[in-house]
């Protein structure tokens, strides 16, 4: 982004309304959900962002294919997030008192909490 002269845009623009749709997105189906004790679901949001650095929800994927093939992007990012995702699920400590982030995973809602106010997910 910095090559085409939007500066610092991913980090201050879009990665905190990508954080607030995911957010919006999970809580939206808070109520319907399941808990099952011992379990965890990993969703995929496929996404994407407008001229004006927007985002848009295009579906999310309950079992999102998570073999390391198919591009060169999520290749380079899943070892890294099942990773986190296995550290933030069998560490004790994270258990008790989830940290905002674990490895690669940052928390963008708290139980209880509304979606980022810096997105505009309407």
């Amino acid at each position: 982004m910095r090559n085409c002269g939007l500066g610092e845009a991913w980090s201050e623009v879009v990665l905190p309304a990508l954080h607030g749709v995911a957010a919006a997105t999970m809580l939206s189906g808070a109520e319907r959900a399941e808990p099952r004790r011992g379990a965890f679901e990993i969703y995929g949001l496929d996404l994407v962002i407008d001229e004006q650095l927007r985002p848009w929800l295009i579906e999310v994927n309950e079992s999102p294919n998570l073999a390391a093939h198919g591009s060169a992007l999520k290749e380079s990012i899943l070892s890294d997030m099942l990773s986190s995702a296995v550290e933030l699920l069998t560490e004790p400590e994270h258990r008790r008192a989830p940290p905002d982030c674990v490895g690669k995973w940052r928390s963008c809602v708290r139980a209880g909490s509304e979606p980022a106010a810096s997105a505009d997910v309407s």
